[in-house]
């Protein structure tokens, strides 16, 4: 997925590390499978319900977020985001908390969050 190579690119960019090589592509065709609890109208793309997504994640009843269940037709995605996302923002559970969990409390991590979305242009 784009997002996971450019944040890991940029962030060996800014520490002056070389790229990390682009895995080789694999043989065959996508399952094109899709999951069977779709949901059409919340959002521009269609996505899994909630609470399933949220199930599987191990989080609280509550709803998933919207940013995980707009990868949720491809669960590796969802899988793939959540790993970077632990190592280079906040885990899913410790999103919910507002326990310093970092060298930085949450409202400096999310002024940082917010500043590099905006440079980036990034909209949700």
């Amino acid at each position: 997925m784009a997002v996971v190579a450019i944040s890991v690119d940029r962030f060996h960019h800014a520490l002056g590390l070389p790229l990390e090589p682009l895995p080789r592509p694999a043989p065959g065709e996508p399952t094109r499978a899709r999951p069977d609890d779709i949901v059409e109208g919340e959002a521009w793309v269609p996505m899994r319900a909630s609470r399933p997504v949220a199930a599987e994640l191990g989080l609280p009843a509550g709803p998933a977020p919207f940013v995980i269940r707009a990868l949720s037709l491809v669960p590796a995605e969802v899988r793939a985001v959540r790993e970077l996302s632990e190592a280079q923002y906040l885990s899913l559970h410790e999103m919910q908390s507002f326990e310093t969990v970092r060298a930085i409390d949450r409202s400096q991590i999310e002024l940082v969050a917010g500043r590099v979305s905006a440079l980036n242009e990034c909209f949700y």
